[in-house]
């Protein structure tokens, strides 16, 4: 785990010869979010945990909370020129998939989500009138 100081400003370039997961957070008091993965071509793919699960396409992330005042939104942006679909399996500490519920969906899995280009998806949370608690 890198600590970096609280005015640190640059680029923090991190390589590996092996498939790693990391996260960053960004604190602002009592509210943190996460840096964006802004490239995702692993030149090792993820483990294949099961058909369709990890492998060449996959992107790790390494942080998900749900319950105990705390919840984490998934934001899925395409800036390809091609329809993006998507696929979200979720995963508890133990690595056995985890029931949550996202746009009013209880699953472990969410699959065949299509992005249209330049289009963005947030995967949370909801209440009631469909807003997030963020």
């Amino acid at each position: 785990m890198a600590n970096l100081s609280p005015d640190f400003a640059g680029t923090l370039t991190i390589t590996s010869n092996t498939p790693i997961a990391i996260m960053a957070l960004l604190f602002s008091g009592t509210t943190f979010s996460t840096i964006p993965i802004t490239n995702v071509s692993p030149t090792t793919p993820l483990p294949q945990l099961a058909p369709s699960v990890g492998g060449r396409d996959a992107v790790l992330l390494p942080q998900f909370v749900a319950g105990g005042g705390w919840a984490s939104e998934i934001v899925v942006l395409n800036n390809g020129p091609d329809p993006l679909t998507v696929r979200i399996d979720i995963f508890g500490q133990t690595g056995s998939p985890m029931v949550a519920t996202l746009n009013h969906q209880s699953a472990s899995t969410f699959q065949n989500m299509i992005i249209p280009p330049g289009g963005i998806v947030v995967f949370a949370p909801r209440n009631a009138n469909g807003d997030t608690d963020f």
